[in-house]
């Protein structure tokens, strides 16, 4: 089998910088969101952006 090993939350990024959107479990209560939590996935998504580009493994 050809092609790389990579974590849900790598492929959960790259879904999402496409424009795709995760749904929550339906036991999560969307409204108690953490009130940064955005600017968190921000930064997240910054941080793996360099990585991947740095070439980095």
């Amino acid at each position: 089998m050809a092609g790389h090993r990579v974590r849900a939350d790598t492929v959960a990024g790259l879904l999402r910088e496409e424009g795709f959107s995760l749904q929550a479990n339906a036991k999560t209560i969307e409204d108690s969101q953490h009130v940064d939590r955005d600017a968190q996935f921000r930064y997240l998504n910054k941080q793996a952006r360099e990585h991947r580009d740095s070439g980095s493994r």
